[in-house]
């Protein structure tokens, strides 16, 4: 039912389509052919297409290298559809200049527009002040996607206080045991995998909760 509807260009039914092929839900999973529906569905400002695919181009998730300026292009597209997470991921990105231009002033205007939608965000603008002129993230990194990956996943949990190292891009014990304690913690499975599950949930723990109590 969704392949066809989906095939006619209804951008609900290839939101659809992708998350069954990216997760299995029901069918084998084929990631080429998810980021494709998923890609169709968020150039038709589906919201939540457009805010997944996203998130995944800055972290280079399923098969994809990291590509933060195409990410940010579709976070842009899923907030003009009102998508609050993605206005506080914005800020978020450009406040600390996590895989983007650092510009305070494209990070008010984003915490502004979830603010006008309702979120809770001048604790969150506090925090990230103190994030960013503390342990500001480091850059992405293209050189290896693997270890850009860790390297994310590293900058995360570093800021809510999983991990205490520096940011290498290595997945050494002391990573793997971070990476556990924080998957623990949010109930997720403590399998030590740096995947899309894992980044997602980092990404929303940064963004929603205080950080500053936590440094």
């Amino acid at each position: 039912m969704y392949y066809q509807s989906a095939q006619q260009g209804v951008a609900e039914s290839q939101y659809m389509v992708s998350q069954m092929l990216l997760f299995g839900d029901g069918v084998q999973t084929n990631s080429i052919e998810g980021m494709h529906w998923l890609e169709k569905a968020g150039q038709q400002d589906h919201a939540e297409a457009a805010r997944d695919l996203g998130i995944y181009l800055l972290n280079g998730e399923f098969d994809r290298p990291p590509d933060p300026q195409r990410g940010v292009w579709f976070l842009e597209r899923a907030a003009a559809g009102k998508d609050t997470f993605s206005m506080l991921t914005l800020g978020y990105l450009y406040l600390t200049g996590y895989g983007v231009t650092r510009d305070t002033q494209t990070a008010a205007y984003w915490y502004g527009q979830a603010a006008q939608y309702g979120e809770p965000v001048p604790q969150a603008w506090q925090d990230a002040h103190i994030l960013a002129a503390t342990k500001a993230p480091a850059p992405f990194d293209a050189k290896s996607d693997q270890r850009a990956r860790v390297k994310r996943a590293q900058t995360g949990l570093k800021a809510l206080g999983y991990y205490k190292s520096g940011v290498d891009g290595l997945a050494g014990p002391g990573t793997l045991a971070a990476v556990r304690q924080f998957q623990k913690d949010q109930q997720l499975e403590a399998n030590g995998r740096i995947d899309v599950a894992l980044m997602r949930r980092l990404y929303r723990q940064i963004v929603f909760q205080p950080i500053s109590g936590r440094m």
